[in-house]
């Protein structure tokens, strides 16, 4: 009797209790993975090489800096790929930003003078090693964000040789009795971010920055046209570095907003912009002023790399230029440009309300056929092969957000922008980033991960096929980096 009564009195499920069970049974992970191991396998099938070299061609065929109208060209471009791939949203996002230029028609220059003559000039573009290098879109050489100002030496005066301007090697030289106030520095690339450089050479009152790439940190087979690029990978003596100089990241009128057509700017003078100006040159450069600069011999740890330059600190010439000197002439300008990002998705089935994101900046100082645009082109082969299960039926877990950043190069801007628009949401809901910038590089994919994706990443690359071997990717890391666990590196 007690049981038929406890059968009665038990009330049965309502049409939403059972539409909520279904939820929560399609929940289980158990659920998603049945077919996890076929449609790994569908995936890798699917991959395209030949769709990646030509996305690779076409992202690279022109300069492309960022506000440009080519990287505006190849933000739609993007767009348009999302919705052909069909995805269920695609848009561009504009903002509005502080960019630098070079002066296309007064270029930066660094020269020597004697007696009111000049004696010798940097260059301001690489040389042009093959027949179609020339773009009249490739901007010429300058630190982005550092001022126009002309600065000189006085007769007798070069420059002061500061190392990889780190704040140990400016307190070196103030226990060497080198005094850095007033004078031009010049410092090589490399250890810290080239902006620290130039804001420790305003902090120890220098008028003016020089870097340049050391041979030693670029070029280690040697200096010859045989043991650089075009004949290997390595920087050849014209290469110069071009790079931002902020040490805040996103747009440096607005910080801490978005810059949307609507947010109040600061005025330019008050952004934390550098105050000396800063011009980087090769290392072919270098030499002709290192060679010249007299004073005391550099730490034996300060030695470069160049042939025949005995590295002294300066800032006095050596006895046959004792009337030379030296200006830094840069014409630099700031200006607000429209960049865009583009945010395309791909709503998820179960769990639409969290994100996956997977991004890359579009951006680049030149071609950017490396940085960024190998990882693009990759980004693209990826949303036509998601694109192409959808259309056959899938839909992810989550949603899936891709996303092309704008004026990466310049303090990543872009993508802080949109994040500073999306914050809250973002903190909400967001559950992993994938970012794939350099996508390749050397002779073996290289990948690295924060500890909560370390065994998600392990996991995946056991299931990619080698390129080197008939294993796995997985097989080839450990081989190459000898790491078994973990992917703490590379």
């Amino acid at each position: 009797m007690g049981g038929i009564i406890g059968h009665v009195a038990t009330p049965t499920l309502s049409e939403q209790d059972r539409d909520t069970l279904s939820v929560m049974e399609s929940l289980k992970l158990d659920n998603w993975l049945e077919n996890h191991e076929v449609m790994v396998q569908q995936i890798i099938n699917m991959v395209n090489a030949d769709n990646i070299r030509e996305n690779l061609r076409e992202l690279s065929r022109k300069p492309h800096l960022a506000g440009s109208s080519r990287d505006n060209e190849l933000a739609e471009l993007f767009r348009d790929r999302l919705l052909e791939a069909g995805f269920d949203t695609a848009d561009l996002v504009p903002y509005n930003v502080l960019l630098s230029r070079p002066n296309a028609s007064n270029p930066n220059i660094i020269s020597l003078h004697a007696n009111s003559q000049e004696q010798w000039r940097s260059h301001y573009k690489e040389q042009e090693l093959h027949a179609d290098d020339y773009d009249e879109d490739f901007i010429h050489a300058f630190n982005a964000f550092t001022p126009a100002a002309l600065v000189e030496t006085e007769a007798g005066t070069g420059v002061v040789y500061v190392n990889y301007g780190r704040v140990e090697d400016f307190e070196q030289l103030d226990k060497l009795g080198v005094n850095i106030s007033g004078h031009i520095v010049m410092a090589r690339y490399g250890k810290i971010f080239r902006g620290n450089k130039i804001t420790h050479a305003e902090r120890w009152g220098a008028s003016g920055v020089i870097l340049f790439s050391d041979p030693a940190d670029v070029a280690g087979l040697g200096q010859d046209p045989k043991d650089v690029y075009p004949n290997t990978e390595f920087l050849p003596g014209t290469g110069m570095q071009r790079g931002g100089t902020i040490k805040r990241k996103g747009d440096p009128l607005i910080p801490g907003w978005p810059a949307t057509d609507y947010a109040y700017r600061i005025p330019k003078e008050e952004a934390e912009l550098p105050k000396i100006p800063a011009q980087p040159i090769g290392y072919d450069d270098a030499r002709v002023i290192l060679e010249k600069l007299g004073g005391p011999a550099a730490p034996s740890e300060w030695v470069g790399g160049l042939k025949d330059v005995a590295y002294n600190l300066g800032p006095s010439w050596t006895q046959q230029y004792n009337n030379w000197k030296l200006k830094l002439n840069t014409h630099n300008t700031n200006e607000v440009y429209r960049s865009y990002n583009v945010i395309g998705t791909i709503r998820g089935e179960v769990e639409p309300d969290r994100y996956v994101l997977i991004g890359n900046h579009r951006d680049a100082w030149g071609y950017g056929a490396i940085d960024p645009s190998s990882g693009t082109a990759h980004l693209l082969e990826t949303a036509r092969v998601l694109g192409q299960l959808k259309k056959e039926g899938w839909r992810p877990r989550r949603t899936i957000v891709f996303c092309s950043w704008g004026a990466e190069e310049y303090g990543l801007i872009g993508s802080y922008e949109w994040v500073e628009e999306h914050l809250h949401k973002l903190q909400e809901r967001a559950t992993a980033y994938i970012n794939s910038d350099l996508c390749t590089e050397g002779p073996v994919l290289t990948a690295k991960a924060s500890p909560m994706l370390w065994n998600v990443l392990e996991e995946v690359v056991k299931k990619v096929p080698g390129v080197h071997s008939d294993g796995t990717l997985h097989d080839e890391w450990t081989a190459w980096f000898k790491v078994d666990q973990g992917l703490d590196a590379p």
